[in-house]
């Protein structure tokens, strides 16, 4: 072994003898504190004077650095102490400064005792509570930890929520039941009787489950299989504004479907709501087909027809009162004016030009050139289908 690993080994072993060090003294340190807490706890019951396993019921706890730092348990609630040290032993103060420890401590119980008979005589009162749609929170805001176990409390919770299960309230709405089911699951070994209550909420409450997420379903208009969004009601677009989506067959198919499957079609509230998508498919398949009629009208009375642009020329003055010479145009059915040198325009307006320059012939051959025109309001005529757009011949636009 050379130098170097000569003093790697020695090293070693010095850490090692450090390591073992600290654990023996970490180890001794752990056990003057257990020493020094049981002895602190031991101070405690030699000054109450009572026997051992009394002493254990109180569940006594040392808290290192607190002040106080010997806790008795009775009820769920703390009687302390402060045990120092003094004189080379213990010193035991109580918890209000009293020098008489028993005494300290049996106020101190007979004072729980009597807080737990005002809490629980609070308690039963507040679970004798009108039974209606807000029973959950009213339940839940009388629960007091400390008595809520009680056997008279749980006697008296069990008729709370036996009289919520006869009152009608769990009748139409899932959360309610789930509350229910909640807070009856820690009382069946006290009432059997709950525990067939339970099973018979269970289906009710499949049951309601269904039957809201169908409702939720024709109200939000998603596939009752897979959510899928099957239309919109009241959206909005750039393009479009605001619009709502035709509400088709197959959608309306998909909800009696599930309402089929389900039962529901006993549900007054399901039916109505079925009832009216029902009625917004067949208004909007009577729309179509009212479009559809309109349509195939407009085309059938559709007819060929030509129209003018007629370009004239008009004297006035310029800024400089200089005479000038500009063109104007109007737009007419008919190639040449009438008998008084009138012409009629498309607006219905009578204009006559003393110098005409040039006369356009444009021709409409199709609807959709018609209904390209600035002035096809011109061309409207009403029918049993609404409004549509018509030749001149059959509009009776004056020529």
């Amino acid at each position: 072994m050379n130098a170097l690993d000569e003093l790697i080994t020695k090293g070693k072993a010095m850490l090692d003898g450090e390591r073992q060090a600290a654990e023996v003294a970490a180890s001794e340190q752990a056990a003057a504190r257990t020493a020094d807490r049981t002895a602190r706890i031991s101070a405690v019951r030699e000054v109450l004077g009572i026997d051992e396993a009394t002493f254990e019921k109180f569940a006594p706890e040392y808290k290192e650095g607190w002040s106080p730092n010997v806790t008795l348990t009775f009820r769920g609630e703390a009687i302390v102490f402060s045990v120092d040290r003094a004189n080379g032993g213990y010193a035991v103060r109580t918890g209000n400064g009293s020098t008489g420890h028993i005494e300290y401590l049996a106020r101190e119980m007979a004072q729980i005792v009597d807080k737990h008979e005002h809490l629980k005589a609070n308690t039963i009162n507040e679970l004798k509570m009108t039974i209606d749609a807000w029973w959950a929170t009213h339940y839940i805001n009388a629960r007091r930890p400390a008595v809520w176990d009680m056997p008279e409390v749980q006697a008296q919770r069990v008729n709370c929520l036996m009289r919520v299960y006869t009152s009608g309230v769990l009748d139409r709405e899932s959360h309610q039941i789930e509350n229910w089911l909640g807070y009856t699951a820690g009382l069946v070994t006290a009432e059997p009787l709950l525990a067939e209550m339970r099973d018979e909420l269970k289906a009710k409450m499949e049951l309601l489950l269904k039957r809201e997420r169908l409702l939720r379903c024709i109200e939000k208009r998603l596939h009752p299989e897979t959510d899928e969004v099957m239309g919109l009601d009241d959206a909005w677009d750039e393009d479009r504004g605001r619009y709502s989506d035709v509400v088709t067959r197959e959608e309306v198919d998909a909800y009696r479907a599930a309402v089929v499957r389900d039962g529901m079609l006993g549900d007054a509230e399901v039916k109505a709501a079925l009832a009216k998508r029902e009625q917004q498919m067949v208004d909007a398949e009577l729309q179509a087909d009212v479009e559809r009629k309109r349509v195939l009208l407009e085309a059938e009375l559709f007819r060929p027809f030509a129209y003018y642009t007629v370009h004239y020329g008009v004297l006035g003055v310029d800024e400089d009162d200089a005479r000038m010479v500009a063109t104007e145009t109007f737009e007419a059915l008919a190639d040449a004016p009438g008998d008084d040198g009138y012409w009629t325009t498309v607006h219905v307006q009578r204009v006559k030009p003393t110098f005409v320059a040039l006369i356009e012939r444009h021709e409409v051959t199709t609807v959709i050139e018609m209904l390209r025109l600035r002035w096809r309001h011109r061309l409207q005529r009403s029918t049993a289908f609404g409004s549509i757009y018509v030749a001149p011949q059959v509009a009776e636009v004056t020529r």
